[in-house]
């Protein structure tokens, strides 16, 4: 089977999901294309975050190898960077030359996934639409450019193409993204299906030799509580709970590590409020780190904690037998009532710095509660988290394996 996986911005550095979808499809011997824009995603002070890891962030046309996946690289009409809008040209003519059998388009509200769904009834392709939007991580009109584009050509003209061309629209995260999709496409819920994200499952004997090399490099003995949070950094993360957390957490063993880059505005004015609070020397910002040393390094640590919103790297913290710590709004979606589904951590009221520390306080005093927990972390991973099962999902969808 010809699988085309459409993504406005392709960044398998990241170790986003369409990286591994498509490297499972092709493991599975189907032939796979990933067709992007020349360019990453525009993200905030770009140089300063992701492009420590990515580098330049126009990357160029053509098709080329990237991690082992077949790419190509499309030019653009245009690009509003503000709104992470891009328009891929030549769409149409590449997709006509690769006749895919199926197309899975990464989200639902951009020019590509209108364009895509438009190309569909001449080429007949399957269609499968990945949504990962919701309520507490998009704004569709939150200024009067958008708000008329949505209300006035996406709804009344695009929303039903894009629902009559489509083979199936799936929610890839929780109850959250399924609702914004039912409620934006006027879509009853049950038929909009939830895989969740994935994540890599490593040889248990791995997780403990990359454990005991991370606490060597950094300097943590057996008895030092490590808590860790990781992913991009911005003020949805709310670190500062963290911060006055450790304040409240005087006197105990508790070192929190913050891995991933971010606005240096933002960062810079965390580390100052470590310092007027007397915790500097409990705090460590490592700054970026590439995604595929991600499971490693969670691997030294004894706690993840997300005091806001979390990234990937709570999955990847999963499958490194980390237990964790997730603030109770949150848990209240589907996502994250899953993430803690096997007595696997503790949920905190969101904005309440007694409570975090209070939960943090449970795990760093109790060795045995955060191995059993740890333990059941892993198994959740294992059971429900694996690519190759959640790539499985999405070709279960389109009546093939």
């Amino acid at each position: 089977m010809k699988i085309v996986h459409l993504v406005d911005y392709f960044m398998p550095q990241m170790g986003y999901q369409e990286f591994y979808l498509a490297r499972e499809h092709k493991r599975f011997g189907h032939k796979v294309w990933v067709v992007t824009s020349d360019r990453y995603y525009p993200f905030v002070d770009f140089d300063n975050t992701a492009g420590s890891i990515l580098g330049k962030r126009i990357v160029g046309v053509g098709q080329r190898q990237e991690r082992g996946i077949s790419v190509i690289r499309l030019p653009i009409l245009f690009e509003h960077q503000p709104s992470a809008l891009v328009f891929i040209k030549n769409l149409g003519k590449t997709l006509k030359i690769i006749s895919p059998d199926v197309v899975f388009c990464d989200g639902l509200f951009s020019l590509n996934a209108i364009l895509v769904a438009w190309h569909q009834k001449n080429l007949g392709y399957r269609l499968v639409y990945d949504n990962h939007a919701s309520d507490y991580n998009t704004k569709l009109t939150d200024n009067p450019i958008k708000k008329f584009y949505i209300n006035f050509l996406f709804k009344p003209l695009f929303a039903p193409l894009i629902k009559g061309r489509a083979t199936a629209i799936v929610s890839a995260v929780g109850e959250a993204e399924q609702d914004f999709v039912a409620e934006h496409f006027v879509i009853p819920k049950n038929k909009i299906p939830i895989i969740p994200l994935g994540v890599e499952i490593y040889p248990k004997e791995k997780i403990k030799k990359w454990r005991r090399e991370m606490r060597k490099v950094f300097n943590f003995s057996e008895d030092d509580v490590a808590i860790v949070t990781a992913g991009k950094i911005d003020r949805r993360k709310r670190i500062e709970d963290l911060i006055y957390a450790l304040k409240r957490l005087e006197g105990e063993e508790v070192r929190l590590f913050v891995f991933g880059s971010g606005e240096r505005r933002y960062i810079n004015q965390l580390k100052r409020l470590a310092k007027n609070l007397g915790v500097q020397k409990k705090i460590e910002f490592q700054g970026a780190y590439k995604e595929e040393n991600e499971a490693k390094l969670l691997s030294g640590f004894d706690i993840g904690v997300w005091a806001g919103v979390h990234s990937q790297a709570v999955r990847k913290s999963l499958a490194a037998g980390l237990p964790l710590i997730l603030p109770e709004r949150v848990s209240k979606t589907q996502t994250s009532k899953f993430l803690l589904s096997y007595d696997n951590g503790l949920s905190f009221k969101k904005g309440n710095v007694q409570s975090l520390s209070s939960a943090i306080r449970k795990l760093a005093h109790s060795k045995p509660l955060r191995k059993e927990m740890g333990e059941n972390s892993r198994r959740l991973a294992k059971d429900k988290l694996s690519w190759q099962k959640i790539a499985k999902g999405y070709l279960k969808i389109v009546g093939s394996l």
